[in-house]
């Protein structure tokens, strides 16, 4: 029962995303249901010493990328009485986002200075092997292998100082336009490794990702470069008339 009004909300909420209707009731919808995600399937997040896991949950990025798009689609709709102060609002709405996905980030390094992931960057690296086909563990050990070559605690030290520096430039809004591109391929490494693309995938679709279908980092890939449109644009969006 509750699996089918999960698979009937994510159909709503497709729908809207893809059509641009009902976008109002799909941000609210969404809002509540990540909300909820993040309490009841990971918790909200926390450090895992097991998992390596260090960042807040798999919700707080989709509900970022949610409030954004919803952001974006508003500032394309026609002119109409009242639009200007509407506007403004999904501006806002913008640059808060671009605050709290600093402090996802901020959370993140915070996490990477403990000890214990400075010293097990590899043994993360080799448990997200399990359950990957053959070209995928390949692969990730490679990265495994140049990171055993140069040294392991180096690789953790300067993952923590990207992350803070990502979080510092989200937060106050400098250099965005050199550092958010370094966010999203980072993302995207962090994606394919230690996340191995989202999966191991088996025959009914099932993922290692617990409530998650494509992976964690993909979102953080996807908000970057999200962000990295909206500050290209002739003016930074929150700062247009």
């Amino acid at each position: 029962m509750i699996g089918n009004g999960v698979l009937l909300l994510d159909l709503i909420l497709a729908v809207a995303l893809l059509s641009g209707r009902g976008m109002r009731i799909a941000l609210w919808l969404g809002v509540a249901y990540l909300l909820v995600m993040w309490v009841g399937i990971s918790h909200t997040g926390g450090f895992n010493t097991a998992a390596g896991q260090t960042d807040p949950g798999i919700a707080p990025p989709y509900l970022i990328m949610l409030i954004i798009t919803f952001a974006c689609w508003r500032l394309t709709q026609p002119a109409t009485a009242g639009h200007t102060a509407t506007d403004e609002h999904a501006r806002l709405a913008i640059y808060a986002m671009r605050l709290l996905f600093g402090g996802l980030w901020a959370w993140d390094a915070l996490f990477k200075w403990h000890p214990y992931y400075l010293t097990h960057l590899v043994g993360y690296l080799t448990a997200s092997q399990q359950g990957e086909p053959a070209w995928l563990a390949a692969y990730t050990q490679a990265w495994i292998d140049f990171i055993t070559l140069v040294n392991p605690v180096f690789f953790a030290v300067l993952a923590a100082l990207l992350e803070g520096i990502l979080a510092w430039a989200l937060i106050t809004g400098r250099f965005l336009r050199v550092l958010m591109p370094a966010g999203f391929v980072y993302s995207l490494v962090i994606w394919s490794t230690a996340e191995g693309f989202g999966g191991p995938y088996s025959a009914l679709g099932q993922t290692g990702m617990t409530g998650n279908m494509l992976g964690n980092a993909v979102l953080y890939a996807l908000i970057f470069l999200t962000f990295m449109v909206v500050y290209r644009w002739p003016q930074p969006v929150e700062k247009r008339a």
